[in-house]
């Protein structure tokens, strides 16, 4: 009978269902004039070609797509153009990504999981901080989606 019960539990244990996906990392962006917090998350794709709008959300490509409602404070219908990636570095583990406005100057960098795949990247205007990045990358079975709030420091 223990047996019996013993076989009956490891079945149970072993037929559960997957665990969700993993949940947000946190990010935080370094700055000299900007405060920079966000997050990412794995994105179930194969690979990420690109973002698109679509219906006010955002659409991630690969072989198949993943639609994901925009962040809170970003508004999908101003794109803000003036943010640049300047370099791209490599760390141990990591890929570093710096960004520069071509107006203002400001500046902030981004430390992610390391990758060689392309980075998709747009800004969007936000009623309550200066702009939203929201950003995806990867290949394989590595991809990734997120955002980071961009908000100037208060004594900028």
């Amino acid at each position: 009978m223990l047996a019996g019960a013993m076989s009956a539990l490891l079945l149970v244990s072993c037929s559960t269902p997957p665990p969700p996906p993993s949940s947000a990392t946190p990010l935080k962006g370094e700055s000299q004039t900007m405060v920079v917090r966000g997050e990412y998350r794995e994105l179930p794709l194969d690979r990420v070609d690109r973002i698109s709008l679509e219906n006010g959300k955002f659409v991630f490509h690969g072989s198949t797509t993943v639609t994901v409602d925009p962040p809170a404070s970003a508004d999908p219908t101003k794109v803000d153009a003036h943010w640049m990636l300047v370099t791209e570095g490599k760390g141990d583990g990591t890929r570093t990504l710096t960004f520069t406005h071509n107006m203002a100057l400001d500046d902030f960098t981004l430390e992610l999981p390391a990758s060689d795949a392309e980075f998709h990247y747009g800004v969007f205007s936000s009623p309550s901080s200066d702009g939203v990045m929201v950003f995806a990358w990867g290949a394989g079975s590595r991809c990734y989606w997120g955002f980071v709030t961009l908000q100037h420091h208060v004594n900028s």
